[in-house]
């Protein structure tokens, strides 16, 4: 708490918090009494791309994906940029899915059992 009414509050610096762990955003910055209390100026709210935006964002990175095969990337990605990096061009959609969703490197082979217990414990 003295480093933030002290040093840092003359020196204009800007904190950004942000990640996918909702309930310890909540718990240890929103409703925390500690030194940041109240201090929260502006929410922003960021939502994931759109369909039209997930091709745009493939289409962007030269992956070319027709619509059908987009619309099926977007329905097991749901948009979130993070994760869209992983689709790789030359490979169709199934092929992207299997490897981001079921080889045992893919980001989000074990995802749920990390993410489900970070958002929802309080």
């Amino acid at each position: 708490m003295y480093f933030w009414n002290s040093w840092a509050a003359d020196q204009r610096i800007v904190v950004v918090v942000c990640g996918s762990a909702a309930s310890w955003m909540i718990r240890k910055v929103v409703h925390h009494t500690g030194g940041l209390h109240n201090r929260i100026t502006r929410r922003i709210f960021l939502a994931p791309f759109s369909l039209g935006e997930t091709a745009d964002y493939l289409s962007s990175r030269g992956v070319g994906l027709d619509y059908y095969q987009t619309t099926q990337i977007y329905m097991a990605l749901g948009g979130i940029p993070h994760y869209l990096k992983e689709v790789k061009q030359g490979r169709s959609a199934a092929q992207n899915i299997d490897e981001i969703c079921f080889s045992d490197q893919g980001l989000l082979r074990d995802e749920f059992k990390k993410l489900y217990p970070a958002l929802f414990i309080v």
